[in-house]
């Protein structure tokens, strides 16, 4: 039979039989479906299903003829004959559907090994009609996007996208149903784990395909069809995510990340889009409503989000941290302003997630502007210190109303008075105020609160006061200041004038309302005293006038004196001598000019209008120590005897006055001169010697006794002992003598008694001329005793003065009264600038 065409062969012809091991021809089993399939489909390559049984077994015996049994392994070789004769896809597909048939009934393990490396599974592509053919391997190794037919894909339209862009949907008649322990083999639906990490993967491929990011593939793939989105979404959702086994699970994350199927919260224009989880923000807590926020699409819809948490953490969708989405879109920046529309999720984030660590970092106080401030840039809008220092800028110092019960706010994280710089910004807060156009009432009001921190001793105070920086704060015009609308008297009118008209001034130009009667003229005072501890910060006088500022009250109240009216003279004295009290208490040495007339010096307790414009004199003028005025020199009166410590320490000099000397001894021992005269008189009275002798002078006449004269003086012994008129006229003229009558009278009382006549109390100078001439008469007529008498009464303060001190001198030096020089010289030396300032030279 080799070499005969004996073969009845399926297309009615007859094969050639030959000895060749390489099968030409093939027997079929008709109960086999892929073996019933061959004649239709080969029948050039079919033998008729018609031999029996023992002939079928000779013609494959040895396998040496070109005749055997169709099955599995002869595949490959159909499979190159379907393609040399271009078979129909819809031929080859019915084929392999009657391959797997037969598999399914009589195939093996190593069967299968055969099968799922031929291109026998069939899948759809963008037409339902036509077919492209892949290998089991290639699908299990994921080298063609190709994924299961699914019972849901029919007339879907987003399976009918992915198809056009090279999605393969295989003929579940030509995919195996089964392979042994083969776990891959699952029913790999889309709707399952299996078919989920397939469909994965078939749009990872796709996307590469078509040289776009798995995002941007879907985005353009299915472009505003939001239903297919959600189609999408709901299809990966509805699997069990976590149902991955650990080969799967990451490159699942890895590609689901990248699929835009979160739905976002809707915009203003109600569109909802989908994010990727690569993208998609997950908002930090569901209630806070990010609705109106610019970008809103980014983030994960909380509807959505509270009912996926198991994809989101699959999926590792965090909540946006708060930090970033104040930044990112809130627009958190210093300066910006927030949308007013955006307010009420800003509280709410700020009060979820408002953590002090963010707040201090982050500028995220808002001002009633809704400008982004730092908080330590905005204050305490709980303080009425802060309130009244910044009621002009309210809406940019204090924290919006809406953010004001935020638990944060209680914090240190807004301003308090923490620092001496946030007291200053308080204080230039008044005196910004005090440029407006504001009442002076509310104005102080508002001051007067600022103000009122510094009168109590706080341990805040305290604390400030203890750690400046600075102290430009003490200089700002914020101090509420007394005023009176009053103007009665001068003293009103100064200290009105002395204060703004904003009636506020500075801590370091106003003084302490006790000190009120010492300096009104030169300052302003505090109309309420501030506390200790910001008092020592004022130096030098810690709120007390300084000695020059009293100083300068004086001389303004003499420089006044003559301007105001009478009933003002108690108050301008008492003021002086508050003045000279308060620097009497300092005790301290001042420098005072020399021609101010600052000292208010009188006896009277109501001096008249002339008596009070007259009674200030100079520190060059006054003088202590003297008992009178001295030409230009006055002497201490009442008003100013109890501030002599002051006057000293205004180097208003003082006069020593001679130093007091016993009087002179008589020379007649101890024996009473008037005992001796009247002895010797009573012996020539009854001798009845030298009597009627007269001494004529002024128009006067004195009855005298020879005798008498002439035991007083060798003078009147000379003269009566040889003949002059005198002796022969019995007269004595002293009318050119050069003194006086009663100079002459007190002379004769001294020469009869022995005693110094007293001078009669006048004005001291007219005394000491008095007692100059007594002198000189003494000297002439060599009345020692009473010329020493005459000195020795000259020797006081009272005659003894700068302007009298040289004349007293020469009138002794011709008179030859040495102890009164010596006196002079002495006060002269002491006293040298005085004395030539005082005493002309003497004539």
């Amino acid at each position: 039979m080799i070499g005969c065409r004996l073969l009845p062969l399926g297309n009615g012809r007859l094969g050639r039989i030959s000895p060749n091991n390489y099968a030409n021809y093939f027997l079929i089993d008709t109960a086999r479906p892929q073996d019933s399939a061959l004649p239709g489909l080969l029948g050039d390559m079919t033998v008729i299903s018609g031999l029996d049984a023992k002939t079928q077994t000779a013609l494959q015996r040895g396998s040496t003829l070109n005749i055997c049994q169709f099955s599995f392994q002869n595949l490959p070789r159909v499979l190159q004959r379907l393609e040399d004769m271009n078979t129909t896809a819809k031929i080859k597909r019915d084929f392999f559907v009657k391959v797997w048939e037969t598999y399914y009934k009589l195939g093996t393990k190593e069967d299968f090994g055969t099968l799922e490396k031929l291109p026998i599974v069939a899948a759809r592509s963008e037409s339902l009609t036509e077919y492209e053919f892949l290998t089991v391997d290639d699908f299990k190794a994921y080298k063609r996007p190709a994924i299961l037919s699914d019972p849901c894909m029919p007339g879907s339209r987003m399976f009918n996208l992915l198809q056009k862009h090279g999605l393969l949907i295989i003929d579940r008649q030509t995919f195996p149903k089964w392979s042994f322990a083969n776990e891959w083999v699952r029913d790999e639906g889309v709707e399952t784990h299996g078919g989920l990490y397939r469909l994965l993967r078939c749009i990872e491929m796709l996307a590469q395909q078509n040289g776009r990011s798995i995002e941007m593939f879907i985005r353009t793939l299915f472009g505003k069809d939001l239903e297919l989105f959600e189609k999408l979404g709901n299809l990966i959702c509805c699997a069990n995510l976590t149902s991955f086994n650990n080969q799967q699970a990451d490159r699942a994350k890895m590609i689901l990340r990248k699929l835009p199927i979160i739905p976002s919260i809707k915009g203003n224009d109600g569109a909802m889009p989908y994010l990727s989880p690569e993208t998609a923000l997950l908002a930090p807590s569901a209630h806070i409503k990010l609705d109106k926020v610019k970008r809103v699409q980014r983030f994960v819809s909380n509807t959505w989000a509270s009912s996926h948490s198991r994809e989101l953490d699959f999926l590792e969708i965090k909540p946006i941290s708060a930090e970033n989405l104040l930044i990112q879109d809130f627009f958190v920046r210093l300066g910006s302003t927030l949308s007013a529309d955006l307010l009420e999720p800003y509280f709410q984030l700020l009060n979820s997630h408002g953590t002090f660590e963010l707040m201090s970092r982050l500028p995220v106080a808002l001002d009633g502007n809704l400008k982004f401030s730092m908080a330590n840039m905005l204050y305490d809008h709980r303080s009425a210190l802060f309130q009244a220092a910044f009621h002009h800028r309210e809406v940019t110092s204090f924290l919006h109303p809406k953010l004001r019960n935020l638990d944060w706010t209680r914090t240190t994280l807004v301003r308090h008075v923490t620092s001496d710089e946030i007291y200053l910004s308080c204080a230039r807060g008044i005196e910004d105020q005090s440029k407006l156009s504001l009442n002076n009432d509310l104005l102080l009001g508002r001051a007067s609160r600022v103000f009122d921190f510094l009168r109590w001793e706080t341990p805040e105070l305290r604390r400030i006061c203890g750690n400046f920086q600075t102290n430009m704060w003490r200089s700002v015009p914020f101090v509420p200041a007394q005023y009176s609308d009053r103007n009665d008297t001068l003293r009103d009118s100064t200290m009105r004038d002395n204060v703004p008209k904003n009636r506020l001034i500075s801590l370091f130009s106003g003084v302490l309302p006790e000190y009120v009667d010492i300096c009104w003229s030169q300052k302003p005072f505090f109309r309420e005293a501030p506390c200790k501890t910001v008092l020592s910060l004022l130096p030098p006088g810690y709120g007390r006038p300084t000695a020059q500022t009293v100083i300068s009250h004086l001389q303004f109240l003499s420089q006044k004196r003559r301007q105001i009216a009478s009933a003002e003279f108690p108050s301008f004295i008492a003021s002086a001598k508050a003045c000279y009290r308060y620097l009497q208490n300092l005790g301290q040495r001042l420098d005072i000019p020399e021609d101010h007339e600052i000292w208010f010096n009188t006896d009277e307790e109501s001096p008249s209008r002339e008596v009070f414009n007259n009674s200030w004199v100079s520190t060059m003028n006054l003088c202590l120590g003297l008992e009178y005025d001295s030409r230009n020199l006055q002497y201490a009166r009442s008003s100013l005897q109890t501030f002599v410590a002051l006057l000293q320490n205004c180097n208003v000099r003082t006069i020593r006055g001679p130093i007091a000397r016993p009087p002179p001894v008589p020379r007649n021992g101890d024996m009473p001169y008037s005992a001796v005269l009247l002895a010797q008189f009573q012996l020539f009275r009854v001798e009845q010697k030298f009597v009627d002798v007269h001494i004529h002078i002024g128009g006067e006449k004195m009855g005298v006794h020879k005798v008498v004269l002439c035991a007083a003086s060798e003078y009147f012994q000379t003269m009566f002992s040889i003949p002059m008129r005198e002796e022969a006229e019995h007269i004595i003229d002293w009318n050119d003598s050069g003194f006086t009558a009663l100079t002459a009278e007190r002379l004769i009382h001294w020469i009869y008694t022995g005693e110094m006549k007293a001078i009669a109390a006048s004005d001291p100078t007219s005394e000491m001329e008095q007692l100059l001439e007594l002198m000189g008469a003494a000297n002439c007529y060599l009345l020692q005793d009473l010329k020493e008498w005459a000195a020795y009464s000259l020797y006081s303060v009272r005659y003894i003065r700068p302007e009298t001190v040289r004349a007293v001198k020469k009138y002794a030096l011709e008179c030859d009264a040495k102890v009164l020089v010596e006196g002079c010289e002495t006060y002269v030396k002491e006293n040298l600038d005085i004395v030539e300032r005082e005493s002309p030279e003497a004539l």
